[in-house]
C-alpha cells in the first residue's frame, strides 16, 4: 500500500477479514486516515458488477441512506449500508511521525523529498547517533534521481533507511547506509501496531562508521569563520562560542551548565535564558545557509547537542 505510486484507498470490503482492532490500530498510528465514502460498490448479484451509489435523504430522523440499482442481475434496487461505503487512505507521512515517536519522543519529522523521503531523527545506539529515514518508491524508475539529490539521505555519514516492501538494488544510497524493510520492523496483531526497535538498532550497530573516501566535513569552523556545506554562516561572538563548544564534541549531550561555562566562563543558572536565545540564533543561521533541520537540538530539558557526526565536523 505504502509503495503504491498514488495514495491507496482501502474500502470496508477490504478490511472485512482483518483481525479485531487492526483497523483502529492503523488509524491510531496514523498509517491510515478517513477518506470520503465510496461512490460505487460491487453488486451482490451473481454477475457482481460495479454499480454507482445513489444517496437519498431519508425521512425525518432516518438520516442519509444509500442504494444501488442492479443492472447486470435481477435484484433491482438494493439498499447499501453506509458502513460498507466507508474508506480510508494510506498516509506515509503519518507513518513517519509514528515511527519517529517510537525512537525519540517529540522528534520533529522533516519531509526531505515531498511524499518520498522523511527524516525521522537521530536515535542514539550506544554512544553514537545515526540518521533514520523512511523512503517511499526506492525501487521506482526515478529513485536514483530522487534519492541521490543533494539534501536527501546522501549527506549523512551514518544512516538507516526504512522502505515499505522491496529493497532497492544497486548503490542507491551511500555505502555507509543500511536499508531495512518495514516488514521486519512493524507487526500488527491483537489490535496493536508494534515497532521492533531492536531491528533498527541492530542495523545501526552493524553499519560501517567510516565515511566514503573523499567526503569533506559539512561544518568547518576556523577561527571566526564558519562554513556549512560551503556556505558562509555569519555568527557574532557568543553564538560562535556556543557552536564551538558543541562542535568539539559533536553528537554528545552537553548540559546547560557546561555550555554556560564554555560561553561565559561561569556555569550559573542566570545564563539559561540567554543560552536558549543563542541556540535559536545558531539554528536560524544554519537554516539560512541551507540546512533542512535544526542542527542544535535540546534533549529533554537537560542540555543540547550538535546533531552531526564527528566525521562531519572540523573545528579549530
Amino acid at each position: 500500500m505504502l509503495d503504491a505510486r498514488c495514495s491507496s484507498l482501502i474500502g470496508s470490503d477490504d478490511v472485512a477479514d482483518w483481525g479485531p482492532g487492526e483497523l483502529e490500530a492503523l488509524l491510531t498510528a496514523g498509517l491510515l486516515r478517513p477518506a470520503g465514502m465510496a461512490n460505487a460498490v460491487e453488486c451482490e448479484c451473481e454477475a457482481g458488477g460495479l454499480e454507482d451509489v445513489i444517496f437519498v435523504d431519508g425521512a425525518e430522523g432516518e438520516g442519509l441512506r444509500a442504494y444501488i440499482v442492479c443492472r447486470e442481475g435481477s435484484l433491482g434496487r438494493v439498499k447499501v449500508p453506509l458502513e460498507r461505503l466507508r474508506r480510508w487512505r494510506t498516509d506515509p507521512a503519518g507513518l513517519a511521525r509514528y515511527l519517529a515517536a517510537q525512537f525519540d519522543e517529540g522528534t520533529r519529522v522533516d519531509e526531505c523529498v515531498p511524499e518520498r523521503l522523511w527524516w525521522l531523527g537521530r536515535p542514539i545506539v550506544g554512544n553514537k547517533r545515526c540518521d533514520l529515514f523512511l523512503a517511499r518508491g526506492a525501487t521506482w524508475g526515478d529513485a536514483d534521481e530522487v534519492f541521490g539529490a543533494p539534501g536527501a539521505a546522501t549527506g549523512c555519514t551514518r544512516a538507516v533507511v526504512l522502505v515499505p516492501r522491496q529493497l532497492p538494488t544497486g548503490a542507491l544510497f551511500t555505502p555507509s547506509t543500511q536499508v531495512v524493510c518495514l516488514g521486519r520492523v512493524l507487526s500488527l496483531g491483537d489490535g496493536a501496531l508494534r515497532v521492533d526497535v531492536s531491528v533498527v538498532q541492530d542495523a545501526m550497530a552493524a553499519e560501517q562508521v567510516a565515511a566514503p573516501l573523499g567526503r569533506q566535513p559539512v561544518l568547518v569552523i576556523d577561527g571566526v569563520s564558519v562554513e556549512y556545506r560551503n556556505q558562509r554562516v555569519m555568527l557574532s561572538s557568543l553564538p560562535l562560542q556556543l557552536l564551538k563548544a558543541l562542535a568539539h564534541k559533536p553528537g554528545a549531550l552537553l548540559s546547560h551548565f557546561e555550555l554556560a561555562e564554555a560561553v561565559w566562563g561561569d556555569a550559573g543558572t542566570q545564563y539559561l535564558d540567554q543560552l536558549r536565545g543563542h541556540v535559536k540564533t545558531v539554528n536560524d543561521a544554519f537554516i539560512k545557509a541551507g540546512s533542512t533541520t535544526r542542527l542544535i537540538r535540546p534533549k529533554k530539558g537537560t542540555g543540547y547537542l550538535l546533531d552531526l557526526g564527528a566525521e562531519q565536523v572540523s573545528c579549530d
